[in-house]
C-alpha cells in the first residue's frame, strides 16, 4: 500500500533524517525551479537577499543578522547565508615560457591540476546495469600544501618532466 503524504510532510521527514549531519545546510527544491531561480537571481532560491559592500567580514555579519531576523517569519524555511570567508583558495600561476620550453600546453597542465585536486574520471566501471566512474586523484599527502602542489610533474610528449 502506498503512503500518501504532502510535500511539506516529505520535506519535514527529509530534514529530520538529515539534520544529524553537522555543518550542512539543506535547501529542498525542484530542478526546473532551480534553473529559473538561478537565471533570475544568480542563486538557487525562491527568495534572495543580496547585501553589497567591500568588507567581506562586515557583509557576513550583516547577512547573519538578516538571516536571524527572518528565520521566524511564517512560511520561510531553509535560511542559508552564502559563505565567502574561510573557504580555502589556491592560486596557481602557470608560466607560459617554462611550459613552452618543455612542450607542455596550458590544457595539459590544467588537466593535471584538475585531476590532482578534484579528481577526474579515467574510465567507467560496470556492475550489472549500473555504471560508475573510476576517479583518479592524488593522495592528500601529495596535494595538501602549495609546495607539494608545486612539485607535481606534468608529463610531456617527449617524456621530459616539467614542474
Amino acid at each position: 500500500m502506498e503512503e500518501k503524504i504532502s510535500k511539506d510532510e516529505l520535506l519535514e521527514e527529509m530534514r529530520a533524517s538529515l539534520e544529524k549531519y553537522p555543518g550542512i545546510n539543506f535547501g529542498f527544491s525542484q530542478p526546473i525551479q532551480d534553473n529559473v531561480e538561478e537565471y533570475v537571481a544568480g542563486v538557487k532560491a525562491p527568495l534572495v537577499i543580496k547585501i553589497f559592500g567591500n568588507d567581506l567580514f562586515e557583509l557576513e555579519n550583516y547577512a547573519n543578522q538578516v538571516a536571524n531576523s527572518i528565520r521566524t517569519v511564517p512560511g520561510i524555511s531553509d535560511v542559508n547565508v552564502f559563505k565567502n570567508i574561510g573557504l580555502p583558495e589556491l592560486r596557481i600561476q602557470l608560466h607560459d615560457s617554462k611550459m613552452a620550453k618543455y612542450g607542455v600546453s596550458t590544457a595539459d597542465a590544467q588537466a593535471v591540476i584538475e585531476m590532482t585536486i578534484g579528481g577526474q574520471a579515467a574510465t567507467k566501471f560496470y556492475e550489472e546495469e549500473r555504471m560508475f566512474d573510476v576517479m583518479l586523484r592524488f593522495e592528500k599527502d601529495y596535494r595538501d600544501t602549495p609546495e607539494k602542489m608545486g612539485n607535481i610533474l606534468i608529463p610531456t610528449q617527449d617524456n621530459k618532466k616539467c614542474r
